[in-house]
């Protein structure tokens, strides 16, 4: 684990909020600190540590999206990307923009977002803080290069 993990972590934690039961509409139902019982059924996610969430969040997508041979800020966007995302869009958004930065990446979330409302319409309610959120993490690279 590289350095940088701490501070992407940090990012995300700060976007991700406390607990919540799902009774908002969000698809992954159940969530605390972005972990959601949809994908992670056999967790206890009421009670979930941010201890607990920071060692799922270092084995189920710091290490798949291979952020320790990532450069820095591009490790953060890929892990964020994951996080909020999940892991395969992630590895799909680094294929894509390959070569093309973190930057890049960050825009091609904001297609993703925008194909999610149309396909989705009931999701509109997310889309500002979706869109906040990557012009948060730009900001927050720009900080941490």
């Amino acid at each position: 684990m590289r350095d940088s993990f701490p501070v992407a972590v940090a990012f995300v934690l700060a976007h991700e909020g406390g607990y919540t039961d799902g009774s908002d509409g969000d698809p992954g139902g159940e969530t605390k600190f972005g972990i959601s019982k949809r994908f992670h059924p056999n967790e206890d996610i009421k009670n979930l540590t941010e201890e607990r969430a920071r060692e799922i969040y270092l084995e189920e997508y710091w290490k798949p999206v291979g952020a320790d041979f990532l450069g820095m800020p591009t490790d953060i966007v890929a892990f964020d990307t994951a996080v909020n995302q999940g892991v395969g869009f992630a590895i799909s958004m680094l294929h894509e923009c390959e070569d093309m930065g973190a930057t890049a990446m960050l825009f091609y979330r904001l297609k993703k977002y925008s194909a999610i409302v149309a396909a989705r319409p009931a999701s509109l309610k997310y889309l500002r803080g979706w869109m906040n959120r990557v012009i948060e993490l730009y900001d927050y690279m720009k900080e941490v290069k």
